[in-house]
């Protein structure tokens, strides 16, 4: 599995951190994904696409939170054991 972009076990854990904080926020994925879309959010959340520096930082405002907490927690999810 590459280390990096789509797909990757980084793209998968910032997807599932995303969802994490955005469920427990009760946001649907339309509202936080405006204007970015709703079908954006879905794929981000599903590791098959990744958020621009922009479109990450519109999210973390949306969840109540900085980009680079999300990224802070992506990366201990990575950290090996």
């Amino acid at each position: 599995q590459q280390s990096a972009g789509a797909g990757s076990s980084f793209a998968i854990a910032l997807g599932e951190e995303i969802r994490r904080r955005r469920e427990a926020s009760g946001l649907s994925q339309a509202v936080a994904a405006a204007p970015m879309g709703r079908a954006f959010l879905s794929r981000v959340e599903q590791g098959q696409a990744l958020p621009s520096i922009p479109s990450l930082l519109i999210l973390a405002e949306r969840l109540d939170t900085s980009a680079a907490d999300i990224l802070r927690s992506v990366e201990s999810s990575l950290e090996p054991d």
